[in-house]
């Protein structure tokens, strides 16, 4: 035939899977693999270790700040509100302050409610209502700040 002229080899080089045999009576065995897609703010998350003793310290400290709680602030405004109202309604009235009997004025039991007991009342649960919100509100912060102290910062652990 005549000269006859080779191809040039093309070969490359291609790394040998690795394989192995599962063992006989387990039947097929198949893995795959693929791209996992996630959202960027996921890809950059860091892992931050807390131990579990921390996290049930915090967790009971928060669930007493969330507690169904008596709204005693709020009782105590209701009735602030309530008492001083009975008393600037008595002065708007005209409830006398005093009636006078043979002679003598002497305070009637209606200008003892009204100017007597029921300002006291409502000065006192107002009172009363500005330190129960005042101290709830330093109590739940320095709680807060507690617990900020005792979790580790995410930021710092880069």
């Amino acid at each position: 035939m005549g000269d006859s002229e080779l191809p040039s080899p093309s070969i490359a080089a291609v790394p040998a899977a690795d394989v192995t045999a599962p063992p006989v009576d387990t039947g097929s065995v198949v893995h795959q693999s693929y791209p996992l897609r996630q959202p960027e703010e996921d890809a950059t998350e860091i892992l931050v270790r807390v131990r579990g003793t921390t996290l049930r310290r915090v967790r009971k400290r928060l669930a007493i700040l969330i507690s169904g709680r008596f709204p005693w602030p709020e009782l105590l405004l209701g009735l602030a509100t309530l008492s001083l109202g009975c008393s600037f309604g008595g002065l708007a009235s005209g409830v006398p302050w005093a009636v006078i009997k043979s002679g003598v004025a002497a305070p009637s039991s209606r200008a003892l409610l009204f100017y007597v007991l029921f300002p006291i009342l409502g000065v006192g649960s107002l009172v009363g209502y500005f330190c129960l919100r005042h101290f709830g509100g330093q109590a739940a912060s320095a709680i807060a700040q507690d617990l900020l102290d005792e979790l580790p910062d995410p930021d710092r652990a880069r």
